[in-house]
């Protein structure tokens, strides 16, 4: 079952929102953190997640004014006219393979379509002539339901933050992307408990007890991303300029985060926290940073 939460649960009821939504298209843009799609970047996992302040040591862009994840906070929402719709392109694809993999950051997922045209993509709205491809998704979670989520949405946190993460096509492949400050794009999704979880999640779940180990995977039955319910047909998003949520915390990503909450199950939970993640962790997000001086961009689907 989906959760369509307007923002007053995301604050979408803010009076300054609600007019908005009401004289212009919200706009909320995206681009993302690579958060476990940091670690398939650079060849270095040297970090962990007990020891958050030494990133900046070791990777001094960590310390940047342009970090991820924060809080989405109704504070600092602006919005804003977009000519041109955000549409997005092939989602409801089957891909010819699908892999799951215990990165020992994150739990990821890939996919290869048959061929590079049927490969998911988005296009419009604050991006423009710009695609943004499909290269991975991945999951953030914590030790209990209370925590997880690397986001916070007016402080509050999920135990589930999905990132998919897109790269700008002009750079042909993601490595090249991260070299330029509109290189990538991560759609953001909160999953909230329930009894019933959402059917892409579940289709992932079916195989992690044979990702336990850190770097091991599996290939899994193909699904399209529109398992994921709502993600790509939701009108309503808010976005921001940020970073990787891993090291080396590059500042090249826009996050987008459709108003639309996915299920999970605490079994589910529980079955996730039984990856094991190297170094020890618990737990794989990261706390939120400085908003300095962003504004959260809200933005509607015509």
């Amino acid at each position: 079952m989906i959760l369509l939460i307007n923002f007053c649960v995301f604050v979408l009821l803010h009076p300054f929102l609600t007019a908005a939504v009401i004289l212009i298209g919200l706009y909320f843009v995206i681009v993302g953190t690579i958060g476990e799609s940091d670690s398939e970047t650079h060849d270095d996992d040297g970090f962990n997640y007990h020891d958050l302040e030494m990133w900046k040591e070791k990777y001094p862009e960590c310390g940047g004014n342009r970090q991820s994840p924060i809080d989405l906070n109704s504070r600092y929402f602006q919005s804003k006219v977009e000519n041109i719709p955000l549409k997005f392109h092939g989602y409801e694809r089957v891909p010819a393979k699908m892999q799951l993999t215990n990165s020992g950051h994150s739990l990821a997922l890939k996919a290869t379509w048959s061929t590079t045209d049927e490969i998911p993509y988005f296009s419009g709205g604050p991006f423009g002539n710009d695609d943004y491809v499909f290269e991975q998704l991945h999951f953030h979670w914590g030790a209990n339901d209370e925590v997880g989520s690397e986001h916070t949405v007016n402080l509050k946190s999920f135990p589930l933050e999905m990132h998919m993460v897109h790269y700008n096509r002009k750079y042909e492949a993601i490595k090249n992307a991260t070299e330029h400050e509109d290189g990538l794009s991560v759609i953001g999704i909160f999953f909230d408990i329930h009894l019933t979880g959402a059917r892409g999640l579940e289709n992932i779940l079916k195989e992690i007890r044979t990702v336990i180990k850190p770097k091991s995977r599996v290939a899994i039955q193909p699904f399209p991303l529109t398992d994921f319910e709502g993600v790509t047909t939701t009108s309503k998003f808010a976005s921001y300029l940020g970073s990787l949520t891993t090291p080396p915390c590059h500042e090249i990503v826009t996050w987008l985060f459709p108003i639309t909450m996915l299920d999970v199950t605490k079994a589910q939970m529980e079955t996730l926290r039984l990856m094991q993640l190297e170094h020890g962790d618990d737990h794989n997000h990261r706390t939120v940073q400085p908003i300095n001086d962003r504004a959260i961009s809200i933005f509607k689907i015509e």
